[in-house]
């Protein structure tokens, strides 16, 4: 790794300017359709996911507590 000093070419002026060059950049990602389609589908299924996740733990809390009111 090569360290640049500042008196290769490089002044703090063009430092600050090539560090503050992205500074306006949010990060997002740039894609194409096929990775937008792909990427909301992998959204969807994760979504479907947990609500059958979320669906399963009620169903199991309904079962829990019909046994605790039929034993005690």
């Amino acid at each position: 790794m090569k360290i640049l000093s500042i008196g290769e070419g490089y002044d703090e002026k063009n430092i600050k300017a090539w560090l503050n060059c992205d500074s306006g950049d949010p990060g997002f990602l740039i894609l194409i359709d096929e990775e937008l389609i792909d990427d909301l589908n992998s959204k969807e299924r994760e979504n479907e996911e947990e609500t059958e996740s979320e669906d399963i733990c009620q169903v199991a809390k309904h079962i829990l507590l019909k046994l605790f009111e039929c034993c005690f």
